[in-house]
């Protein structure tokens, strides 16, 4: 098995460009949102989530979510490699082990 080049397309509203090029076995969403005292957690929450996986359905790449919804700075802190784990690795972790096993599917379907 080859070892995976990694590199790091950093976008802050398009995905586009990055994810349409080719170069891209997976895609890793990190960030986070903070909850305040007005309604907007909940629409920045729900439409992260709803655009991810509207990135995953149009470049059929899996898609790792390492966006931590919290209340505070410090839980996002325990997310991020405290107590809690690091959700961000997690997250990697996941969309590359996706990738790799979407990559051996093709490789035997190919084969065959």
């Amino acid at each position: 098995m080859r070892t995976p080049r990694k590199s790091l397309a950093e976008t802050s509203t398009s995905f586009g460009s990055p994810v349409r090029s080719g170069r891209y076995a997976c895609i890793v969403a990190l960030g986070v949102v903070i909850r305040g005292e007005t309604p907007h957690f909940e629409y920045v929450a729900e439409g992260t989530t709803r655009g991810l996986g509207q990135v995953s359905v149009e470049s059929g790449l899996p898609v790792g979510f390492g966006v931590l919804t919290v209340d505070t700075l410090d839980q996002a802190v325990e997310r991020a490699g405290g107590a809690a784990g690091n959700k961000g690795y997690e997250a990697a972790a996941a969309a590359i082990e996706a990738a790799d096993v979407i990559a051996r599917l093709r490789a035997s379907h190919a084969a065959d």
